[in-house]
């Protein structure tokens, strides 16, 4: 299985009408993107994450997306569209990996399975074959 590639920088999110788009430090790692007021708060405490499987990665315009995943979502603008066009191909790639992560997952959950039901067939005909 690919390695999973850790992205981070700087970018725009939306936090509310009050205060509109706020510069914060984002994080890209194994499947979920954070996001913190800087880069030293990184170490101490999270302001929010979004899990990209199965999240809907769009853009809006030049240089702006949004990442939703049905109970969330992230406005977020870049400082230009090659910005936006390197998150939105590394946010794509690191969803791919998680869907494809979540499969290999469950074929070992469904090996492990198949194993112990072998394990259990053996144990019954041994347990038939001692008495």
């Amino acid at each position: 299985m690919a390695e999973d590639l850790r992205r981070s920088g700087w970018l725009l999110k939306w936090t509310n009408y009050l205060k509109g788009y706020q510069k914060r430090w984002f994080v890209l790692q194994n499947g979920v993107l954070s996001y913190y007021r800087n880069q030293s708060e990184v170490a101490l405490t999270c302001r929010g994450t979004i899990s990209l499987h199965g999240a809907f990665i769009h853009t809006l315009d030049s240089s702006t997306f949004v990442i939703s995943n049905g109970t969330q979502s992230f406005h977020i603008k870049a400082t230009n569209e090659s910005e936006r066009n390197f998150w939105v191909t590394a946010l794509e790639l690191a969803k791919a990996r998680a869907i494809e992560r979540d499969e290999y997952d469950e074929d070992i959950d469904d090996d492990d399975e198949d194993e112990y039901r072998s394990s259990e067939l053996m144990q019954e005909e041994l347990t038939y074959f001692v008495r």
